[in-house]
């Protein structure tokens, strides 16, 4: 219980701190400006994947050897979570500019660096943003079903604290059929 409340108040001060600092907006709006290609777009959402995978990967090799590494693993940790109010902003002003990336132009990591995104943010009301967009995708298999069933779990159990009971014996489009009206109850609160 303790840990939670200073996870709770570290996460505070990273939120205060990143809405005290936008440089990074100012940053990422001239990205945005000068995106004019294909090319252009590729590379700015491989940054956003790039970014949140190699943290991600980084931590996972370092847990091998935890007591060795937990300075440097506390140090990553709290770069990941500012890296999603970075990644939030990335995303919200890619979407203002351009549409979901679904053509054949962009590779697998380049069409799912959105959902990745949007997937690794700990707001329940960040996660219900994308609920429509998402489902759309998920439909017109441009997100794989594991993965969209996996960010409704996600958020059902942001705001539950509870794991939703999927029947395993039903098949992946199924459950989410199964907990689909349950996480649009959420978004109509």
């Amino acid at each position: 219980m303790i840990k939670y409340f200073l996870y709770i108040a570290v996460l505070s001060f990273i939120m205060i701190s990143c809405a005290k600092n936008k440089n990074y907006q100012t940053t990422i709006d001239s990205d945005i400006k000068a995106i004019k290609s294909i090319d252009d777009k590729k590379s700015y959402l491989s940054k956003i994947y790039e970014d949140g995978q190699g943290i991600d990967t980084k931590i996972k090799e370092l847990e091998k050897s935890f007591f060795k590494n937990r300075k440097e693993i506390t140090i990553l940790r709290k770069k990941k979570d500012s890296l999603i109010f970075i990644n939030r902003y990335r995303i919200k002003s890619y979407l203002n500019k351009f549409k979901y990336p679904k053509e054949t132009d962009f590779d697998d990591n380049e069409k799912l660096a959105i959902f990745y995104g949007v997937y690794s943010d700990i707001e329940k009301k960040e996660q219900l943003k994308y609920l429509d967009l998402f489902k759309e995708l998920y439909q017109d298999s441009v997100i794989p079903k594991y993965n969209y069933l996996s960010y409704l779990t996600k958020i059902y159990y942001l705001e539950h604290a509870t794991f939703f009971p999927l029947n395993k014996r039903h098949s992946i489009n199924e459950m989410i059929k199964d907990i689909s009206p349950e996480i649009e109850k959420l978004k109509d609160n």
